[in-house]
């Protein structure tokens, strides 16, 4: 342990006052050490009983005091291998003599530092070393195999020469019986020492045996071993120096009498905060004791068979007490006889040999009238709370007989007193009444205001008064200077003093003691001492002690110190004076790198930078050389290049120090290494050339070295190419006459084909200039291969303008022109004949050759590919061509035309029907196949010509369609063009398109299967929106006119509104369910057949074996179905997809015949696979039935998609409460409803409640199932135990609450009461069927919901500790009303009331509900991790209590410039870069000893928290609208969301 902070006592030890201790002496054991002066006279030290090993490692203490001409001590020993000193002013000495360790202890030492605070650091070392004197006083320490310090005092007064024994005295009020064993009494000393007893007799007081430790002052002995009945006690003490009191005190014990507690509970808080008070209780009219505790107030103290009077405050002043219920409080619970008396309100009983408790009282209307009597008084500091220890005194009223009053009748006389709070000599605070500061409820006249005492008459309504009290004695004003300048370096704290406000008053003759806090001065402010003025009179007389605290790290060097004064005078300044030292950075590097580190360290951890040193600190730097290498030196420099003098240490060669000199620049210090010659390396190889050219190659032969480049190589940039060369570890390579080494990194060759250059190799141990000849010479030469390149690469056919007639296609070595059909006859006829149709030939090699004519070998190279040469080659034949390439290599091809008359088709029937105001359907027919072509123009327009260049679509013969959709909704033309396989075209055909779909006849619509007659009579009508034609009857003929609704008729709304859909591909699928998962819409769904089902299925239902079902799962077959009139088109499960081609966005019309597929097949439940669908994996919880489907929410939603899955896993049982928002417009959105039901009928009750009570609304489902379930419940034990479906009964009373069962059981009682004898319990049981089973009870809602307007309901009903399940929908701002910004909005982004960035951090709505401690709680993001949402909502709704998840949802008020059907990809990348994080909370986990908090996010890559915040229009447009502040704002999002996350990674460690 560092020694300097062993020798000062920290500043709370000090603000304590630890008490001093004395001990016995005994002699040094002379075999350890002897002390001799310069005279050779020896000192035997005092052998303490001083502990220390605990606080400062210390094993043994030893206190000595020699006189003050006493010159230098030595001491020997042969038992400890060094010695020390920490007093800075007069170090110790060592030397060796004959095996022995001789210690020199000079003169000099600083009375105020080596041992300043000596009793607080060694407790009891005041008797021996007299820390009052301002002599020199001495600690060696000797350290061996045991640690023993001496405590040295030269001069003073000796402690050990007291004679005076000490004086004890029996306190007030001393002795308290505790049992009749035991006892305390208390006495005070004059002074420290020991303390003996004896139960026998005054002679029997034993003071050489082991007594008990007693202090100066105040003390408490604990007697023990009393027997029953009253005894004597005999007591003696001893000082340190072995004085004994003169005569014994002798103390009478009284005989123990037990004692019992008044319980009081019956105060509730409500009750509290309206005024009842217990205000008091005594026994046999003296005072009991009271805990204070204004709920369970405990009054101490009373005998059995004493009278006990307890006192109530009452605040009505027509209530009076009526009763009182009093048991005892022992298990038994025996009543007990009260007497009460309403006209003071209180009541009286005989205490029992027991404890007792108040149950209840009650209270009537009074016919005394009494009002309340308060007051308060002010505080001492105003700064902390209004308790006892803080208020400057009391307030006290009494009546005519001096009773204390809390009440009053009209007309009785009051005296109220006010008191200071007592004061004694040597307090820090003395306090006087200054007058009634506030007066109410009476008249008080302005000599009585001034009193501390007046009497008045109580009128008729309540009085309060306010006593003023103040400090008198001397104003103290402390603080800190910095070079004579008043500043706030750090503060300053008086002792005892609980308030830092100066200026205070404190009571004369106070002694205190003030201390700089904070820890400034350990580095950037010197301390230079007190300044204490005394009524601007500065005093010389302050005692001081340094302070270190226990805590401080190593490399602090600033010091403080206690200053000690006492208070006198009228104003007393108390200033710490600092003086502000330099500071600058200090940088360390290694040159060179490779070869080592360099680090630096200023008493911390060493690192390569310190940005701030401060003038006087000792900056150690460490050199680290590589295992070949050696530090050469330092070069230690400022920012102004001045070297900066450093030493190298003595006994480590690779670390040096320097003291930061005062300049303020920075300094830079860098370690120098070189290479150790004896590990140089000889070894010098040229292992490896590389040169930047492609595909060049490297062959050597010796010492030459060949580099090829590739044939056709542009060598015109050679000289410019980067040549690399890989050479030895640790040598280098070097070019004939160049002055530098060749770069590691390779640099330009500067060489030429074909001429070799010299490069020489030296090895380590050359450079270093140990080994001329450990070096070797190559010679390396560039060189370019011949090319075998001779293709034909590509032939046109060309007019006499040099424009292109046709192009040829190559198909192996064949190319082949086809002319166009409609080429012109005269054209035809020339080509191969005609000296104006040219070809055209590009090729690689140096020459082509036609075997039958032109021939570039004998003629110019390069004329067939300048398209100058006449064609040879006459339509339908060919010719024979040869290339030859540079390496005389050849390749023959054969060129052919080709040309074949038209036939072109006939077009007709051409017609035309809009189908929405972008798309319409166009028909005609072709008189034979080929592909169709068209272009779409307006309506009038001058006849286009159609492309036909292309592909085109696919025609028949006969009738063909096509499909339009991006029309716009004026009136349209079509051309169509239609070319045959020989290349024939048919003349345009025209097909004009009406302007408008919106007047055109509405197709008849057939009436929906399985439509029920509420949905044809009103459903359906009002889909067509026709709901204003509507009678009441017919509501009132459904009995919805309460509003109830039929559940599901979302599914008769088939609107067909998407352009494209999703179109599912078999054989890429690898069935994992993510697109299901993440549907807002339920729009595609997983089906499962059997072989017999499959072969009743249609040719259009394509399917492919299932897998990942199970090692025991049957043979199934597996298809991805898309509803395409009920898809929105989002694409959001593309984006979900993780197989490429398995999902693919056709045109809807390519897609609307597997309507009938989706409806047969994956709507039917008698086709869901029970013994496949589970919770317990995305994959197989998405072959559940959706009791969520269809709903009006936004293409690409997110929200829908969590209540989707809710109700996949619950909802056959669901009730749901909906906050209004987004929620509970698509959730009830009528006519169309999306919350459905199975066959049965069971499915999701939803209703919607308001913003503010919706968690209530929720609380109120569970309250009131449970009460009607609890009535059902104790009809079936009656009719249990009258023998009634007994099995039945009892089976579903055991199982009811599982949710895997709780139906199955529910079904089988139903059945069998339904067959028992309706008497009364079954009728009635049979009518409340529907509350049998176990309710999963949800309260839905968004952000604005919980975050803001419910966030009270919310936390109301989770603290309810019921089991009550919610989910919230997080948007991050108000979306279902236009983007307003909500608490869950987070910093920097925009939203309405937040346009210029959100200025505060989101709330941490999970983190506040995990502080119960209860409740579960989860946040997710299904994009993320599929897996964690459905874990998270599995594990919510299981938990038997209140849960809570919160589930991330992006939105189209968030403005994603990626667009909605990236919702799942935004989720994703949320998590990733730590805006949003995933995580559990499960309350079950702290019954296994685990940790109940789960971290499920990875951990972040925040770099793209930035690249997210931009790509979110909210948070991106604050850069354009207000600049000035957008960085700043990003910044504070930025740390939010990294803060967040730590506090989140916390948890889960812990």
């Amino acid at each position: 342990m560092n020694r300097v902070k062993r020798v000062l006592v920290c500043c709370l030890l000090v603000v304590l006052c630890l008490g001093m201790v004395s001990f016995v002496p005994a002699y040094a054991e002379t075999e350890l050490f002897t002390i001799k002066d310069k005279s050779g006279n020896c000192y035997v030290p005092v052998a303490t009983d001083i502990n220390v090993k605990d606080t400062l490692g210390v094993d043994k203490v030893y206190c000595l005091w020699v006189p003050e001409e006493t010159g230098a001590l030595t001491i020997e020993t042969s038992n400890f291998s060094r010695a020390q000193c920490f007093c800075a002013t007069s170090p110790l000495t060592c030397t060796e003599e004959s095996g022995k360790m001789i210690v020199s202890v000079g003169s000099g030492h600083d009375p105020n530092s080596c041992l300043a605070g000596v009793a607080d650091t060694y407790p009891g070392a005041d008797a021996y070393i007299d820390e009052a004197s301002a002599v020199e006083k001495i600690c060696v320490e000797l350290v061996g195999e045991t640690t023993v310090d001496i405590l040295i005092q030269r001069g003073g007064k000796n402690p050990q020469d007291d004679v005076t024994p000490p004086v004890i005295t029996l306190a007030d009020n001393g002795v308290e019986r505790t049992s009749d064993a035991t006892a305390t009494i208390r006495f005070t000393s004059s002074e420290a020492g020991t303390v003996y007893y004896s139960l026998v007799s005054a002679d029997a007081v034993d003071t050489s045996a082991t007594g008990t430790t007693m202090v100066s002052g105040d003390n408490t002995l604990d007697i023990v071993g009393l027997t029953t009945g009253e005894a004597k006690v005999y007591i003696k003490a001893k000082d340190a120096s072995g004085n004994v009191t003169e005569s014994v005190l002798e103390v009478t014990v009284p005989a123990y009498v037990p004692t019992y507690e008044v319980l009081l509970t019956s105060i509730t808080p409500a009750m509290y905060n309206q005024g009842y008070r217990y205000v008091s209780a005594t026994a046999a009219g003296l005072p009991l004791k009271s805990n204070d505790d204004p709920y369970m107030c405990i009054y101490k103290g009373a005998q059995a068979g004493q009278t006990v009077k307890v006192t109530l405050l009452i605040p009505e002043a027509d209530k009076e007490l009526e009763s009182i219920s009093l048991t005892t409080n022992d298990g038994n619970n025996t009543p007990i006889d009260v007497t009460v008396d309403g006209t003071e309100n209180s009541f009286s009983f005989t205490m029992p040999a027991a404890n007792v408790r108040v149950d209840s009282f009650t209270i009537k209307d009074s016919v005394v009238v009494r009002y309340n009597l308060k007051a308060d008084v002010s505080l001492l500091y105003e700064n902390l709370e209004d308790l006892a220890g803080n208020r400057q005194g009391t307030v006290t009223f009494t009546d005519a007989d001096r009773v204390t009053l809390v009440q009053a009748k009209p007309r009785q006389q009051v005296t109220v007193t006010a008191d200071p709070k007592p004061y004694t000599a040597g307090d820090m605070f003395k306090r006087e009444f200054v007058r009634w500061k506030v007066i109410d409820g009476i008249e008080v006249s302005p000599e009585d205001q001034m009193k501390p005492s007046f009497t008045f008459e109580m009128p008729e309504n309540d009085v309060y008064l306010f006593a003023e009290f103040k400090n008198v004695g001397t104003e103290i004003t402390w603080g800190t200077k910095i070079d004579n300048v008043i500043g706030n370096v750090t503060r300053v704290s008086l002792s005892g003093v609980a308030s830092e406000r100066s200026p205070f008053t404190f009571a004369e003759g106070a002694e205190l003691g003030a201390v700089p806090l904070g820890e400034d001065w350990w580095y950037r402010y010197e301390f230079t001492g007190w300044t204490v003025t005394r009524d601007e009179e500065v005093l010389t007389d302050v005692d001081t002690s340094q302070l270190v605290s226990d805590d401080r790290p190593e490399g602090t060097f600033g010091y403080a110190t206690w200053a000690h004064f006492s208070v006198s005078g009228k104003k007393m300044t108390v200033m710490a004076n600092f003086h502000e030292r330099t500071f600058a950075g200090v940088t360390v590097e290694a040159s060179p790198a490779t070869m080592g580190s360099a680090a630096v360290s200023v008493g911390g951890d060493p690192t390569t930078n310190i940005p701030v040193v401060y003038e006087g600190q000792t900056v150690t730097l460490t050199a680290t050389p590589g295992e070949r290498y050696m530090l050469k030196g330092w070069e230690v420099k400022d920012a102004d290049n001045k070297d900066v003098t450093y030493k190298v240490a003595e006994d480590v060669v690779n670390v040096a120090t320097f003291t930061m000199p005062a300049t303020g620049k920075d300094i830079t210090a860098k370690a120098i290494f070189e290479v150790d010659p004896n590990n140089a390396s000889t070894a010098c190889v040229l292992e490896d050339v590389e040169l930047a050219i492609p595909s060049a190659t490297v062959s050597r032969e010796g010492s030459k070295i060949t580099i090829t480049l590739p044939a056709g190589t542009d060598t015109s940039k050679l000289a410019d190419a980067m040549l690399k060369f890989t050479v030895s570890k640790y040598a280098d390579i070097i070019r004939a006459g160049d002055d530098a080494a060749w770069p590691a990194a390779g640099k330009a060759c500067g060489m030429e084909l074909d001429k070799a250059v010299t490069f020489t190799v030296r090895s380590e141990k050359n450079l270093i200039g140990k080994d001329e000849t450990a070096k070797a010479d190559y010679k390396v030469t560039i060189t370019v291969a011949k090319s075998s390149a001779k293709d034909i690469t590509a032939i046109k056919l060309l007019n006499a303008d040099k424009s292109v007639i046709a192009e040829g296609k190559l198909n192996g070595t064949t190319w082949t022109i086809t002319l166009p059909p409609d080429t012109d006859k005269a054209l035809i006829n020339k080509i191969g004949t005609s000296t104006d149709v040219f070809m055209q030939i590009n090729y690689t090699g140096v020459s082509l050759a036609q075997a039958e004519g032109y021939d570039d070998a004998t003629g110019t190279i390069g004329k067939w590919s300048s398209g100058n040469v006449m064609c040879g080659v006459s339509p339908n034949s060919s010719k024979t061509f040869t290339v030859t390439a540079e390496d005389g290599s050849a390749k023959t091809y054969t060129v052919e035309i080709k040309y074949t008359a038209p036939n072109a088709p006939t077009l007709s029937g051409g017609s035309a029907t809009r189908t929405s105001k972008t798309g319409a359907t166009v028909k005609f027919t072709s008189s034979e196949a080929g592909n169709y072509f068209y272009k779409v123009v307006d309506h009038g327009a001058t006849v286009p010509t159609v492309d036909t260049s292309k592909s085109g679509t696919s025609a028949v013969k006969g009738e063909n369609t096509i499909t339009l959709s991006n029309l716009t909704e004026d009136a349209r033309d079509i051309y169509i063009v239609v070319k045959n396989a020989s290349g024939g075209e048919s003349s345009a055909l025209k097909v004009e398109i009406p302007a408008s779909w919106a007047d055109a006849p509405d197709t008849p619509m057939a009436e929906p299967k399985n439509a029920s007659a509420f949905v044809r009579d009103i459903v359906l009508p009002m889909d067509r929106q026709q709901g204003d034609k509507l009678p009441v009857s017919v509501f009132q003929k459904h009995g919805v006119l309460d509003g109830t609704w039929e559940n599901g008729t979302s599914v008769f709304s088939k609107r067909g509104v998407a352009t494209k859909v999703p179109k599912w591909d078999g054989s890429k699928c690898i069935q994992c369910n993510r697109c299901s998962m993440c549907c807002p819409h339920a729009a595609i769904r997983p089906v499962l057949l059997t072989e017999e089902e499959k072969a009743g299925a249609p040719e259009s239902f394509v399917t492919v074996p299932a897998k990942g079902l199970g090692k025991d799962a049957p043979s199934y077959f597996f298809r991805m179905q898309v509803s395409p009139y009920d898809c929105l088109g989002c694409g959001v499960c593309l984006t979900a997809c993780p197989a490429k081609g398995a999902l693919e966005m056709v045109p809807f019309e390519t897609q609307r015949e597997q309507q009938p597929n989706f409806d047969n097949y994956a709507m039917n439940e008698k086709l869901l696979k029970k013994d496949i669908i589970s919770d317990k994996s995305v994959k197989t919880a998405q072959f559940a039935k959706p009791y969520f489907q269809f709903s009006a929410a936004c293409a690409g939603c997110a929200e829908t998609t969590y209540i989707k899955l809710v109700t996949q896993l619950f909802g056959s049982r669901m009730y749901v409460a909906n906050a209004s928002g987004c929620s509970s417009a698509y959730g009830g959105a009528m006519p169309m409803t999306p919350y459905s039901c199975d066959s049965r009928g069971f499915g999701p009750c939803w209703e919607q409640s308001l913003f503010e009570d919706n968690a209530e609304f929720a609380y109120g489902f569970l309250r009131a199932h449970g009460s009607i379930h609890g009535e059902v419940e104790l009809r079936l034990k009656a009719l249990k135990e009258k023998g009634v479906a007994v099995s039945e009964i009892g089976e579903y009373l055991a199982k009811w609450q599982d949710p895997a069962v709780t139906r199955e059981v529910s079904d089988a009682l139903i059945a069998a009461l339904e067959k028992c004898e309706q008497t009364e319990d079954v009728p009635y049981i049979l009518e409340n069927r529907e509350y049998l089973s176990k309710k999963s009870i949800w309260a839905i809602g968004g952000d604005g919901w919980a975050y803001d307007i419910g966030f009270g309901g919310i936390d109301h009903v989770l603290a309810q500790n019921r089991d009550i399940n919610m989910l919230v929908m997080d948007t991050e701002v108000y979306s279902n009303t236009g983007g307003q910004s909500s608490k869950s909005t987070p910093t920097s982004a925009t939203a309405k009331f937040a346009a210029s960035g959100k200025k505060v951090a989101k709330k941490d709505l999970g983190a506040m509900m995990m502080q119960y401690g209860y409740v579960y709680v989860a946040q997710v993001a299904m994009g993320a991790d599929q897996a964690q949402t459905l874990k998270a909502l599995r594990e919510a709704e299981s938990y038997d209590g209140p849960s809570i998840v919160i589930c991330y949802c992006p939105c189209l008020e968030q403005h994603i410039k990626a667009g909605m059907s990236c919702t799942q990809d935004e989720m994703k990348k949320a998590v990733e870069c730590g805006y949003w994080h995933l995580y559990r909370y499960d309350p079950r986990r702290i019954a296994e000893g685990k940790n109940p908090f789960q971290l499920d996010s990875p951990a972040p890559d925040t770099d793209k928290l930035m690249d997210f915040l931009m790509g979110e229009n909210r948070f991106a447009s604050l850069k354009n609208n207000f600049p000035e502040r957008a960085d700043a704002l990003y910044q504070k999002e930025i740390a939010d969301v990294k803060a967040r996350y730590q506090k989140y990674r916390k948890m889960a460690e812990d």
